[in-house]
């Protein structure tokens, strides 16, 4: 068996925002859904992990989007897994159009393994860790975020919002690709609120870091800072639950 895992799907029509390109969350969406996947494929579904008291949680993911992807486009999703460590595990993706094979997206993810009823880390099972086979091979290499401080300020913005309950996961917690979705959106709002046209702003890498979860209800604060530094504009975001940091985010874009 080989330590990639593959498989294809079709862009549907409510996947796409309103320049009719494939959203952004959709990318890790598929990818969240590729990695249960490839772990059933191994033997390790959800029956599997229930049975173990366990479960893996998303930590953090580097994604970044290079060319857009529109309806009925054909995607391939390939998946695996690159390292493994005592309570952790990297998983590489990649998002390629079957018709000429151009590479849509691309990311890492730092998944932990937990008691899935305390949510304590648990160290991965030597089998589990060997059946995986990492392989070593990155699909986006780790950059150097730059400081904000280096560059041009262009902004500091700030806005409140309500967990609703649309947006929790069976896990009773936002779910990951809904942060996405925030801080793009925010820093759409931030754009028009600094009176710069939104339509020219395009976000291409991402880096969020899962450190609580947010919960129905929640009242959360989003604060959003961009500066121009080396001809590109760098975001660094954060979302607060009272004074706990929930979601710590950095974007670059043109």
């Amino acid at each position: 068996m080989t330590a990639i895992y593959t498989e294809k799907l079709q862009v549907r029509s409510y996947e796409l925002r309103q320049d009719g390109a494939v959203r952004h969350s959709v990318f890790l969406q598929w990818f969240q859904e590729a990695a249960f996947d490839a772990s059933t494929a191994r033997g390790y579904g959800m029956k599997e992990y229930d049975a173990m008291g366990a479960a893996w949680l998303m930590r953090g993911v580097d994604i970044e989007f290079l060319q857009a992807a529109h309806y009925p486009d054909k995607i391939e999703l390939k998946t695996w897994v690159s390292d493994f460590h005592r309570v952790r595990s990297h998983r590489e993706y990649e998002a390629r159009r079957v018709s000429d094979g151009a590479l849509l997206a691309r990311a890492r993810a730092d998944w932990v393994f937990l008691d899935s009823k305390t949510f304590a880390l648990r160290r991965i099972p030597a089998e589990t860790a060997a059946l995986f086979e990492p392989n070593g091979q990155l699909a986006l290499q780790p950059i150097d975020w730059l400081d904000l401080t280096r560059g041009e300020l262009l902004g500091h913005f700030e806005t409140t919002r309500r967990v609703q309950q649309y947006e929790l996961d069976w896990m009773q917690h936002v779910n990951n690709t809904v942060y996405l979705n925030w801080i793009e959106q925010h820093a759409y709002e931030a754009w028009r609120a600094w009176g710069i046209d939104p339509a020219a702003l395009a976000l291409q890498r991402h880096w969020i870091e899962y450190r609580q979860a947010a919960k129905g209800d929640d009242t959360l604060r989003l604060v959003s800072d961009a500066a121009r530094v080396d001809g590109n504009i760098i975001w660094q975001h954060r979302i607060w639950r009272g004074e706990t940091l929930l979601i710590e985010a950095r974007s670059v874009g043109t």
